[in-house]
């Protein structure tokens, strides 16, 4: 086998397994639609038929304009914008730190085989 045609099939080994990575990763993402759709179509039944006023299994209130009220397995939860904005900002810059000491150390990290 040359070497060309030896690329060519370890190419199409990677595309392969990206293939089916992309497919169990939309597999998941389908079953926990499903699973989060059926809880839901299963607790509004029980409400309309049983009349009940609890708090939902999946729901969702804006209170103000960066407060929102969550519902999840039938606790709220009070979610602040600001705070989730700025705990994203310090999270990137955090990333963004990383990745420049990784690259400042680029040359010492790589060993090139001679």
């Amino acid at each position: 086998m040359s070497r060309v045609e030896r690329k060519k099939e370890e190419q199409m080994q990677i595309r392969l397994q990206e293939k089916r990575v992309r497919g169990r990763l939309v597999c998941i993402a389908m079953l926990m639609l499903l699973l989060f759709g059926g809880i839901s179509i299963v607790d509004g039944s029980t409400r309309w038929m049983m009349m009940l006023e609890e708090p939902k299994v999946f729901g969702h209130n804006k209170i103000s304009d960066s407060v929102h009220e969550l519902y999840i397995c039938g606790e709220k939860v009070l979610v602040d914008e600001e705070e989730i904005k700025n705990s994203v900002s310090l999270v990137k810059n955090d990333i963004e730190v990383f990745l420049k000491v990784l690259m400042e150390k680029k040359d010492q990290l790589v060993k090139f085989e001679e």
